[in-house]
């Protein structure tokens, strides 16, 4: 073989090994990306839970309530809870697998932030002896936003 020529063979195999080597690089790429759309998914569902648990029941039965002292007890701390699910959901949002699921967790933490702001509202009305029911349908509305958005409906 003359110098300066190269052996077929040896470029077959170079050029096998490039293509091994790239394959490998796009599988390691995506398994990473599915574990992280997978772990960010647990994360999302059990988020979901707590704030269907905490929106859906808990926040119900301080809307229940009609007296301030009640009121005054129960609103403060699911107020705290609610704040802290809505900083767990823009952190999530943060942290996107891709932008459907960061739009979906930064609507999330939008509508609780929404659904905190009508609370307040209502709770003020309240505790001021204004009419508390006129701001109801806020709430009601945030309310039935946020469960769509859980239970995936928009995203369907």
């Amino acid at each position: 073989m003359p110098a300066g020529t190269t052996d077929p063979g040896v470029l077959a195999w170079l050029l096998a090994a490039l293509a091994a080597g790239l394959a490998g690089t796009v599988a390691v790429f995506l398994l990473r990306r599915s574990g992280r759309a997978k772990a960010w998914d647990a994360t999302a569902a059990r988020l979901a839970v707590a704030t269907r648990t905490t929106a859906g029941t808990r926040l119900r039965q301080v809307l229940a309530d009609r007296t301030p002292a009640g009121w005054e007890r129960s609103w403060p701390p699911l107020r705290t809870v609610l704040i802290g699910l809505a900083a767990q959901w823009g952190e999530l949002a943060r942290h996107p697998a891709d932008r459907r699921r960061q739009a979906r967790a930064a609507t999330t933490a939008e509508l609780l932030d929404e659904l905190i702001a009508a609370v307040d509202a209502e709770s003020e009305a309240l505790l001021s002896g204004r009419d508390r029911p006129l701001l109801r349908p806020r709430a009601t509305s945030v309310l039935a936003a946020l469960d769509a958005e859980l239970t995936g409906a928009r995203w369907r």
